[in-house]
Order: C-alpha cells, then structure tokens, then sequence
C-alpha cells in the first residue's frame, strides 16, 4: 500500500468521518475512497465477504500453538538445503536473501 502524506486541513476533515467517503477533485471527479482507520475492528470493503465465519476466526484466535516467521524461514530453508543435497535442481533458492 502507497502511504501519502496529507496536510492538516485536509487531516482535521478526513478524522471527522466516521464512515467510508469518496473522495473527489474540485471539478467533482473521483480521485478516491477514504476508509477511516478502526484499530480495534478490521472491516472488509463494502461488498466484500470473508469466506470464513466470524465464529472460525475467532477460534482460530484463541488457539494456541503456531511458529513465528523465523522459524518458518528455517524450516523452509533446511528443506530447500536437502533438496539442494538430494540433486533436486528446482528447489535452489537462497532463503536467506528474503530475510
């Protein structure tokens, strides 16, 4: 995502909203959507559906377990290492040069 910078008036407007707005030129043309920031709720577009229910996600949430990404990068990268050692010439990628 662009991150734009915007002056203070324009900020003092944009932080009144407190719904999605259009944003237009002074000619009425439509340069864009504004979506106001909501840190404790992530909404999707309008017209937007997740495919998974509201109920899964936060079961998904409160489950424990998982790896961070270090330790999936490690993991990938001993796996391309063996694929590497067993002669596999289409697993030669160098995991460390995305870190």
């Amino acid at each position: 995502m662009t991150k734009v910078i915007i002056d203070k008036s324009l900020r003092l407007k944009l932080i009144k909203l407190k719904q999605e707005a259009e944003l237009c030129d002074e000619s009425g043309q439509t340069i864009g959507v504004f979506f106001p920031y909501e840190p404790r709720e992530m909404k999707l577009p309008p017209g937007a559906e997740s495919p998974i229910s509201d109920e899964e996600l936060e079961r998904r949430r409160k489950e424990p377990g998982g790896c961070s990404l270090v330790e999936i990068w490690a993991e990938l990268e001993k796996k391309s290492c063996n694929s590497l050692l067993s002669g596999n010439p289409r697993r030669k990628t160098n995991w460390r040069s995305f870190g």
